[in-house]
């Protein structure tokens, strides 16, 4: 019994000397700056402009196509992932009118077009 009780308590201090001294070595290395990764996700955003309402039709953030019916200017944000693709159709729903869509990513201009009653604008573009 007396020699379990001895066996435990050695390999007790054993454990902490070689903790203290993982933590003595860590704390003794030389600090490296880690590169910063780029980012995972892309800042994506639709945007509309117009003269007379119109019917959008996009892909949401979750990928699912929605469609709405609004009046322009209107702006759309999300997060995605690269090689998700992006769509972002814009049609006037009155008989004279015209449409424009815009898809940006973080910031920068990548898709655009314009439309009208007889033609969609159609933005389409997928991400890098």
């Amino acid at each position: 019994m007396q020699q379990r009780r001895n066996i435990r308590l050695t390999l007790l201090v054993l454990g902490v000397i070689v903790t203290l001294f993982t933590i003595a070595g860590m704390a003794l290395l030389p600090r490296t700056n880690t590169p910063q990764l780029a980012p995972s996700t892309s800042r994506i955003e639709y945007r509309v402009d117009g003269d007379a309402e119109v019917t959008v039709s996009f892909l949401n953030d979750l990928g699912f196509t929605e469609e709405r019916t609004l009046a322009p200017p209107w702006v759309y944000g999300f997060r995605a992932r690269p090689g998700r693709e992006l769509t972002l159709t814009v049609v006037p729903t009155s008989a004279q009118g015209v449409a424009s869509c815009e898809i940006l990513i973080n910031g920068q201009l990548v898709q655009q077009a314009a439309g009208s009653t007889t033609t969609p604008a159609a933005c389409l573009f997928i991400i890098p």
